[in-house]
This record gives structure tokens, C-alpha cells and sequence, in this order.
């Protein structure tokens, strides 16, 4: 019997690469989705729906476990402003695109449902649905104890919604309308949790398969940039070929 997909390789194909926020970060992998009930719980009620009522220390931890993080307020607007400093929207523009009030569903619904609201880069929901986690930080604005959330959800207007809205809670706080997506920098993930699995596959194998179908989900010209960098560090030519899509 084939032993089952490793739960890395799983991921993989639900993360986003992006561009660095400046010159002096690194270049980012976001969650396509808000984590789901079925990620985090193995007996979830409603699988495909995303994960809520759990305080931003649990989020955290459960990130860290998968060598993720919660993104930074500056990495979470650049991600919804498709790194190009849009602040959106003008008013009527979510209808359809995005679960807010003004849709009448008044409650969560499943991960990646509005395809019309995606964003360049191919992330779902970071408008609406539920309001996001994102790392707290000293230079937020926020009181000591206070923490930040993003994106609005299913029970915020959308008329005035963009994507530098937050929502300040108390450190603790949980909500059925307050989820998280998660984030990595994209070389130390690969590095991580990716390049071992393909070095202990074999060529033309399921699990090399399934990595470099991952990283076909990713823009071209990302996928280009991420892999000339990576050059200096300590992939194989044969990894780098795949991220650039090139045959191995």
C-alpha cells in the first residue's frame, strides 16, 4: 500500500508565492484560503469552512508548528493590495465578489467560493468572510493587550470596507466571524519543508509530481524571480528547474 501524501506536500498546494513587501524582505508564501475547520481539527463539522472562534495565540500556534506564521498588518494589506499598493474598495464594488453583509448570508461560508474577488496573485477572501489574525506588533497602533484583525467578514458592510480596515480586539478575544491565514518566507519553507521531500523521491515520482504541479499554480515571473534567488543557497539544479517550471 502507498503510503499517504506527506502533509507538507498537502500544503504546498494551497500556498500563494508573492512578491517581497521591499527590497529588504524576503519573497512571501500566503495561505490561498483562511485555514479551514478541516485543517485544523481532524473531526471538523463543516471541513471546508474557515476555522473561527480560536484566540490569536492558538493561531500562532498552530502556524508554528507547520513552520508558518501569522503575516505582519504590513504583509497582509500588501497581499490583499496585490503588492501594488491599491487600497480598495469604492463603494458597491465587493457585490459578489465577497461575503459581507450586504450578501445576506450572515455567517461564514466555504473557503474560495468568490473566484470574481480573488486577487491577482490568487488569494481568496481577504475581503469578507471572516475577519483575519495578523501578527501583533508594537508599531500597529494598537494598546498594550490589544490585538489586530483584518478584511472585514460576513457580518461587516462592505460599502465601507477596504483593505487597510482593522478590527482592534483584546488579546484572548476569539469570534465566530475572526479566522487566520497563514504565512511564510518562501526560501526558509522551502528549505524547510519541501526540499527534503524531493530529495528522498525519486524522478518522475508522485511526490515530485505533485510539487512541481504546486508550483505550476504560481506566476511565472514569481516563480522566475524565487528560483534565481535561491541559486546561492543550498538547492539542487534539478529543484530549481522545477520552480522555474522547466522540465527536469
Amino acid at each position: 500500500m502507498q503510503a499517504p501524501p506527506s502533509p507538507a506536500l498537502k500544503t504546498l498546494g494551497t500556498l500563494v508565492l508573492l512578491p517581497a513587501v521591499n527590497v529588504d524582505s524576503p519573497m512571501l508564501l500566503m495561505g490561498r484560503y483562511e485555514v479551514t475547520q478541516n485543517e485544523f481539527d481532524s473531526f471538523p463539522e463543516n471541513g471546508e469552512l474557515p476555522v473561527t472562534m480560536i484566540p490569536i495565540e492558538a493561531a500562532q500556534t498552530w502556524a508554528k508548528e507547520r513552520g508558518f506564521r501569522l503575516p505582519t498588518l504590513q504583509e497582509w494589506q500588501f497581499a490583499a493590495q496585490d503588492g501594488a499598493g491599491v487600497v480598495y474598495q469604492t463603494k458597491g464594488s465587493l457585490d459578489g465578489k465577497a461575503n459581507v453583509m450586504e450578501l445576506g448570508a450572515h455567517e461564514a461560508l466555504p473557503v474560495g467560493v468568490f473566484e470574481r474577488g480573488a486577487t491577482r496573485f490568487g488569494l481568496f477572501d481577504m475581503m469578507g468572510n471572516v475577519w483575519e489574525w495578523v501578527a501583533p506588533e508594537e508599531k500597529n497602533g494598537s494598546l498594550p493587550g490589544q490585538v489586530l484583525a483584518c478584511g472585514g467578514s460576513f457580518a461587516r458592510s462592505g460599502e465601507d470596507l477596504s483593505t487597510t480596515t482593522t478590527r482592534f480586539l483584546e488579546n484572548g478575544e476569539a469570534a465566530d466571524d475572526l479566522g487566520f491565514r497563514v504565512c511564510a518566507d518562501a526560501e526558509a519553507w522551502l528549505l524547510g519543508w519541501v526540499l527534503p521531500l524531493w530529495i528522498q523521491s525519486k524522478k518522475g515520482s508522485e511526490d515530485r509530481s505533485s510539487i512541481i504541479a504546486s508550483f505550476a499554480l504560481w506566476d511565472s515571473t514569481l516563480r522566475n524571480e524565487l528560483a534565481k534567488n535561491l541559486k546561492e543557497g543550498d538547492f539542487p539544479p534539478d529543484f530549481l528547474d522545477a520552480l522555474s517550471y522547466l522540465k527536469e
